[in-house]
């Protein structure tokens, strides 16, 4: 009657166990994700604060340097696709679990990503607004040119 006694308490004790295992590993999935929703949308700030700089360059040399720039920042949104990916994926995982609040895992999630598209359409517009200033840099350096062409014509004439 003891060794049963103590098997059955044996087995309470385990069943403890392994719902405080459980409940212990998903608070480390939760703490988890909120890291990883933290470091995207520390890169998302990141990028907001490069798009902040209004200059586009007056020469074609500042303006194809602020291209290379731009290019740097768009390969390092490209880069984050498979994590934000991945990150979707565990909230949808994570917010099934008991215990977890959905809504604590789908609000910063959603925060994240309304940033990153944000960050994705400004990244776009200045993209064009540096083509743009490119073009209009090509243009004064050949208006440039013409004129002192110009300039030698008359002079010669």
């Amino acid at each position: 009657e003891r060794l049963s006694d103590l098997a059955a308490a044996r087995d309470a004790l385990l069943v403890q166990w392994q719902e405080k295992q459980h409940a212990l590993q998903t608070q480390l999935d939760v703490q988890t994700f909120n890291r990883d929703v933290q470091q995207v949308d520390a890169m998302n700030s990141g990028i907001e604060l490069f798009l902040t700089n209004d200059d586009l360059g007056n020469t074609i040399g500042e303006v194809e340097t602020l291209i290379k720039k731009h290019g740097a920042y768009e390969m390092v949104v490209a880069g984050q696709e498979e994590k934000v990916a991945a990150l979707e994926q565990f909230a949808a995982r994570l917010a099934t679990f008991d215990g977890v609040d959905p809504q604590a895992i789908e609000a910063p999630l959603e925060e994240v990503l309304d940033r990153r598209n944000r960050c994705k359409d400004l990244l776009a517009a200045r993209r064009e607004r540096l083509e743009e200033a490119h073009r209009l840099a090509q243009f004064q350096r050949d208006l440039a040119e013409w004129k002192a062409w110009i300039g030698e014509k008359m002079q010669t004439a």
